[in-house]
């Protein structure tokens, strides 16, 4: 085994390389050991570790080169005053975005997406930057949820999504009972919870 692997630039899939959606696909995959550098020039490109690949390593790896959409886009996120660069970790709620969220019948909050605009006048929201699609498991004994499992989307200049990222929350029961007292009967929506993914 080796620290590092070659690829072709046709062996992405649109024959080209970002290096920096590359690094941040990588570095928040399960390949055990960290990524060093990527080197390219016009026709292959090297992706360098800091140890040796195992063979699960390179089968991620090669998955993660394969379904790799190297575009010169720039994430939304990006035009956003004080943002440097794409940071997937980056705390979206203090960017000024405009927030639209959607509540199902039972009250609870099932996706909520993100706007660099909004017209009160015309309540109307545009140029969508980040999108959350949110899914519950319940408990079957008391019917609350138990598990909140959010997909967050972020969103390109060409308007597709460019970086996905899943955060899953485990509820604990004194949380939940707590939330659901402080709130109205017609608008029970759990928020907090135990991160562990």
């Amino acid at each position: 085994m080796a620290n590092f692997k070659e690829y072709n630039i046709n062996e992405t899939l649109n024959n080209c390389v970002d290096s920096d959606k590359l690094t941040i696909a990588i570095s928040e995959s399960d390949i055990s050991v960290n990524l060093s550098y990527i080197n390219s020039d016009i026709e292959t490109f090297f992706i360098y570790f800091e140890y040796d690949l195992n063979d699960s390593d390179i089968n991620i790896l090669d998955n993660i080169v394969y379904n790799h959409d190297g575009n010169t886009y720039k994430f939304k996120l990006e035009a956003l005053p004080y943002i440097n660069s794409f940071n997937p970790n980056q705390d979206y709620d203090i960017l000024g975005l405009h927030n639209k969220p959607y509540v199902n019948d039972s009250g609870l909050l099932t996706s909520s997406e993100y706007y660099k605009n909004y017209n009160p006048a015309e309540n109307v929201f545009s140029d969508l930057v980040i999108k959350e699609n949110i899914s519950y498991e319940f408990n079957n004994e008391t019917g609350l949820p138990k598990k909140k499992t959010i997909e967050i989307n972020f969103y390109l200049e060409n308007e597709e999504i460019g970086y996905t990222k899943t955060v899953i929350t485990y509820f604990q029961k004194e949380e939940i009972e707590k939330e659901n007292n402080l709130l109205s009967d017609g608008f029970k929506i759990i928020l907090k919870g135990i991160v562990n993914k």
